[in-house]
């Protein structure tokens, strides 16, 4: 009653509107809790002032603080008006930004050194964005950002939170909002969960971002949760921030720095392209080759000053088939020895058994596993590229010369698509083997074998994929025609890859049948040479497995 007397006897008319009332009385119940507040506190003994001042203005925030040593902050200011950008004023847009960036700053300044802990009241608007709260989700977003840099370069523990509505108090409360909230199936947080959720960070920590929500309905309609994101060095940050470079790489899972690291890759038709030039029977298969790339690529990024030697040990064991559209793999990567300039990188690529309700059961599967040889990078490779071409096979170099079969031979007999038909024709038979053309990823019949490539943008390979594959079909002719029968590849002793080729040489193929195991396995050497008879990349001990007979009508002999 009181306040109700004292608003009609400031009022010119003697009434008071309801839009009045309503404010004064959110001033005097606010009011009233922080006074509840501050008893609180001090009934366990400890002191609590109550300041008032504009949080963007510095001055105010200095003035408040004092020169009391500053070693904890809060921010939770916050303004939000949802508007489209387009019927909002730069005012208001401005605004709403200061709020939370300059107050921060203000915060920020009257601490210094002496801050040990940080804890932005942010928003999930922050992270996954929301009609009419361009302004608003960018600044929580900014300060999402600043907590996690603060943690990483400081003393300073922070954590940024970002809220949802809460219930009976805060900005959701406000008009219509909750029942906007409820329509778009987004959950509100009671008072007792979010503090629960507050202290929890504040006393045991240890994240730097972090949701304080349930369902958020509408507002995460592309699934967007994901796992926090690894603090990488910052050799491996720059190696990463190429964005031509692993395209087979969609985030990192784990890390040991410089000792291994786990990555997770989702193959797609529609991302990978060549996966539907790779398939039997209309089903797609992941290639061993790009298997291969997959290793090169996380091992490069595990130790990012070395450059790609070769690949040693490599097994292609149970088939990737892209059943449904997609499939999730990882690879994990680990530094098992060094050697002077020389290290080496076990790989496995790995796959989980997931159930019809997408729930992961049993051990994960192993399909494919091989060392990558790296070398460190060097003005001067010349000891290391002697070495190396010291261990190729001796089976020759591949002379030039006019094509005895173009390449639509070859794919009347195989099952590749055109973005890997990598063998560009028979040049002559060899005793025990084959030579070819070799295409490199830019010589195929079609070029884009990722979907990046499709929409203009460049994507480069660390492992030559194409050019193994290539020796892999060369070599497969050459079991064809020798043992009748179909071959798919199982494993590689050794490679070597000297060098990257120039965009317009024309690469010739060797390879060589070496021995016949038992099982129907052929052993094959193969090396790739350019215009200038060097050798571009070889592999020993490429170990063929036979599918199929070949039928009689597709059987051949090559001329020698």
């Amino acid at each position: 009653m009181a306040l109700r007397e004292s608003l009609m006897a400031e009022s010119e008319s003697g009434k008071v509107t309801m839009v009045e009332w309503n404010n004064a009385w959110m001033k005097l119940t606010r009011s009233m809790d922080i006074y509840r507040t501050i008893s609180e506190i001090e009934s366990t003994g400890n002191n609590a002032e109550y300041h008032s001042a504009n949080v963007t203005d510095s001055g105010a925030i200095s003035a408040a603080v004092g020169d009391r040593i500053v070693t904890g902050i809060v921010h939770g200011a916050g303004l939000e008006e949802s508007k489209l950008v387009a019927d909002k004023t730069w005012s208001t847009f401005d605004l709403i930004v200061r709020v939370k960036i300059d107050g921060w700053k203000a915060l920020a300044s009257c601490a210094t050194d002496s801050l040990r802990f940080a804890c932005a009241f942010t928003s999930v608007a922050g992270r996954f964005g929301n009609g009419g709260q361009t302004d608003y989700a960018a600044a929580n977003s900014i300060l999402d950002a600043e907590m996690a840099r603060l943690t990483a370069n400081s003393e300073c523990r922070a954590v940024a939170i970002g809220w949802t509505g809460w219930r009976d108090v805060g900005m959701a409360t406000r008009g219509s909002i909750e029942a906007v909230f409820e329509s778009a199936g987004i959950e509100t947080l009671a008072v007792e969960d979010g503090v629960e959720i507050f202290v929890g960070e504040a006393l045991a920590g240890g994240k730097r971002r972090v949701l304080g929500c349930g369902s958020l309905g509408l507002m995460d309609r592309y699934d967007s949760f994901r796992d926090a994101p690894l603090k990488l060095p910052a050799e491996m940050a720059a190696a990463i921030a190429d964005p031509r470079r692993f395209p087979l790489i969609d985030k990192l899972i784990s890390l040991d720095e410089g000792k291994s690291l786990t990555s997770q890759c989702t193959l797609s038709v529609k991302d990978h392209p060549f996966l539907s030039d790779h398939a039997i029977d209309g089903v797609p298969y992941h290639p061993g080759v790009m298997a291969m790339e997959m290793f090169a690529e996380n091992s490069l990024l595990l130790l990012p000053g070395n450059h790609l030697a070769g690949f040693e040990e490599v097994t292609f064991g149970l088939p990737i088939k892209i059943m449904k559209g997609a499939m999730t793999v990882r690879v994990e990567a680990e530094l098992v020895s060094t050697q002077e300039d020389l290290s080496w990188v076990k790989c496995r690529l790995v796959s989980d058994l997931v159930n019809s309700k997408g729930e992961v059961f049993g051990e994960p599967r192993l399909h494919h596993e091989a060392k990558v040889r790296l070398v460190a990078s060097s003005e001067d490779m010349t000891p290391f590229l002697e070495s190396e071409v010291k261990s190729l096979p001796e089976i020759g170099t591949p002379p030039d010369g006019e094509l005895q079969h173009h390449s639509s031979f070859i794919y009347l007999r195989y099952f590749h698509g055109p973005r890997f038909q990598s063998h560009g024709g028979v040049l002559r038979g060899i005793e025990g083997g084959v030579d070819g053309i070799a295409l490199m990823r830019h010589q195929l019949p079609t070029t884009d074998q990722f979907a990046l490539e499709s929409d203009g943008e460049e994507v480069l390979l660390e492992a030559l994929p194409m050019l193994i594959e290539a020796g892999f079909q060369n070599a497969g002719l050459a079991a064809m025609e020798s043992d009748g029968f179909s071959s798919l590849p199982i494993g590689i002793e050794w490679s070597t890859m000297l060098r990257v080729p120039e965009a317009e040489e024309k690469l010739r193929v060797r390879s060589v049948k070496v021995a016949t195991e038992d099982a129907g396995v052929t052993v094959h050497d193969v090396v790739v040479v350019g215009d200038d008879d060097a050798p571009v990349l070889s592999l020993k001990g490429l170990r063929l497995k036979a599918m199929g007979e070949v039928p009689e009508d597709q059987r051949f002999t090559l001329s020698r």
